[in-house]
């Protein structure tokens, strides 16, 4: 891109890789733009905003976490990878049985560029009024729900639309009831975090997992593991001591965590891919 346009800045070629990807229904969910990289689309992408899902927040005023039978707000934080991007609106939509749409549609303040010059944060945005769905009562056991947001925006008086993908992981897991899921290694999917909740008088609690990747597994009770990447031994312990957590960090697949007399309640559980 460098050599086809000598003044192409940083946001100028990531935006133009990001909007030349080449698009694949089964990755869509689980990569910022859906895609992989393609260089010929790449050189002949027009300038333009390219918008992406930053983040996705339940906000339930508890565990931020999607229950059975609760309604949530849901906020969306937009990030805008190239050019200026106004009129920005997004509709939320899922395909999913057990969940209801209760506000499908926001709008968002413009979404300027990024700036590289400056730590500036103007690109991304949160919507001025949060979506709002509702999980039924009848979902049962770990899910990963499927949501579309179908965004719009304006560029220099011409029309930008582009859909995005992600999921929602709700539920607990089952005992004694595996959980098959393949993680990619980028920022979109690189942890899958699942929950399970111990009963009173448990006298144990063993969670493991088996891949041939190396993944590690973390976990804690109460709150997701929020410092994941180590690099000795000593953040490690320290993780270890804080909040009842506990950790399985080999350099195979099969990691196993076990915890006697687990305090009841619920434990999150963070699987992290440490390959590819």
């Amino acid at each position: 891109i460098k050599a086809n346009d000598s003044s192409a800045d940083f946001s100028d070629m990531k935006g133009r890789i990001m909007a030349g990807v080449d698009t694949i229904t089964s990755y869509r969910e689980l990569m910022t733009t859906g895609g992989r990289v393609d260089a010929a689309n790449a050189l002949n992408a027009n300038e333009g905003p390219v918008l992406v899902i930053r983040s996705v927040i339940i906000v339930d005023g508890d565990n931020s976490v999607l229950e059975p039978g609760e309604s949530a707000e849901v906020e969306i934080v937009l990030e805008n990878v190239w050019a200026n991007a106004t009129s920005v609106s997004a509709t939320l939509a899922s395909t999913a049985a057990t969940i209801s749409i209760d506000t499908a549609s926001a709008n968002y303040p413009n979404i300027s560029e990024p700036d590289d010059s400056t730590s500036t944060t103007s690109h991304y945005q949160s919507p001025t009024t949060n979506f709002r769905v509702t999980l039924s009562n009848q979902a049962t056991g770990h899910q990963r729900i499927p949501f579309s947001l179908e965004i719009s925006a304006s560029y220099g008086g011409m029309g930008y639309s582009v859909t995005r993908y992600f999921e929602l992981e709700t539920g607990t897991l089952e005992r004694n009831t595996p959980v098959n899921a393949v993680i990619n290694q980028d920022a979109q999917d690189d942890i899958h975090y699942y929950r399970v909740e111990v009963p009173e008088n448990t006298g144990r609690l063993r969670v493991k997992t088996a891949s041939d990747s190396d993944i590690d597994l973390f976990v804690r009770y109460d709150e997701k593991p929020t410092t994941i990447l180590y690099t000795d031994t000593a953040q490690l312990q320290l993780f270890e001591t804080e909040n009842l957590s506990s950790y399985s960090y080999t350099e195979s697949g099969d990691e196993t965590v076990t915890i006697e007399s687990p305090t009841a309640g619920y434990y999150w559980v963070a699987v992290i891919n440490s390959n590819n």
